[in-house]
C-alpha cells in the first residue's frame, strides 16, 4: 500500500493516499474468512494469523503519512476508508474503535457530503460524476450494514441535511436517461452504471420500508445480473 496509485515521475515512486481505496475489496475477503472458519474449512492459527495481519493493517490506516491523509479525505475515498477500517476493526475484535467511527459517520462523513435534496457536490464535481455518485452511495450502505451488526441504524440519519435515502433518489430520474443528466459526464458504460444503482436500491429497500416496493422494481428493471451482496451482511 507504501505505492498504491503511484504516478511515475510526479510521486517519486511513493503511493498516493488515493491508492488505499483499492485495498476495498479486503472486507469480501474477510467476509469470506469467517465463513471458512465456521465451516472448519480453515483453520484456528490460520484465522490468529490473518486476524493478526489485518490488526496490523489497521495500524497502518491509522499511523501513516498515507493513511491519516486519506481519511482527511471529503470525498468517496474518506466513505471508503472508514469502511475498510470499521470492516477490519470488527474482523480483529476492536469493537470499541469500531462503533466509535460508525457512531461519528453521521456527522463527519453523511452531513458533509448530502445536500437537502440528494445531490452529492464533491461526486458531482467529478469528470465520471454519475459512477462516483453511485460508488459514494455503496460505500455509505456498506456502514449502514456494518452499523446494523452492532445495532446502530445509519440509513435515515442526516435527514434534515440530506439522507442517504435523498441522495438514492436523486439519482432516480437518470436510470435509463443518461441524456437527462445535468452534470458533465463520461462514465463509459452507463448501462453498467445503471444496474450497479440498481443493486444499491435493492439493499435499500431493506432499510426502508415504504419504498421497499418501489426500491425492488427498480432493482427488477434496470438490475445488469444476480449481484453477490456481502456475504455476512444482508443478501436478497
Amino acid at each position: 500500500m507504501n505505492f498504491g496509485q503511484a504516478v511515475p515521475g510526479v510521486t517519486d515512486n511513493k503511493g498516493r493516499p488515493e491508492g488505499i481505496i483499492d485495498a476495498s475489496g479486503f472486507i469480501y475477503v474477510t467476509d469470506a474468512i469467517e465463513i471458512l472458519h465456521a465451516k472448519d474449512q480453515l483453520t484456528t492459527d490460520d484465522l490468529i494469523g490473518l486476524r493478526k495481519w489485518f490488526s496490523e493493517f489497521c495500524t497502518w490506516l491509522t499511523t501513516s503519512e498515507l493513511g491519516i491523509k486519506e481519511g482527511q479525505a471529503a470525498n468517496n475515498h474518506s466513505m471508503a476508508y472508514d469502511v475498510q477500517l470499521t470492516r477490519y476493526l470488527l474482523f480483529t475484535g476492536d469493537l470499541i474503535t469500531a462503533k466509535r467511527i460508525i457512531t461519528e459517520y453521521t456527522s463527519k462523513r453523511l452531513v458533509p457530503q448530502i445536500e437537502a435534496d440528494g445531490k452529492q457536490p464533491r461526486e458531482l464535481a467529478r469528470v465520471t460524476s454519475f459512477h462516483y455518485s453511485i460508488e459514494n452511495l455503496r460505500h455509505m450502505i456498506d456502514m449502514c450494514d456494518l452499523g446494523k451488526l452492532l445495532g446502530i441504524s445509519l440509513y435515515s440519519t442526516g435527514a434534515q441535511k440530506g439522507s442517504i435515502d435523498m441522495a438514492l433518489q436523486f439519482l432516480i430520474p437518470y436510470l435509463g436517461n443518461p441524456a437527462k443528466f445535468p452534470y458533465k459526464d463520461e462514465t463509459p458504460n452507463w448501462k453498467a452504471e445503471a444496474g450497479t444503482l440498481a443493486n444499491l436500491f435493492y439493499r435499500a429497500s431493506l432499510y426502508n420500508p415504504e419504498m421497499t416496493k418501489k426500491y425492488k422494481e427498480i432493482y427488477t428493471d434496470f438490475a445488469e445480473n444476480d449481484y453477490i451482496f456481502h456475504l455476512t451482511y444482508y443478501k436478497p
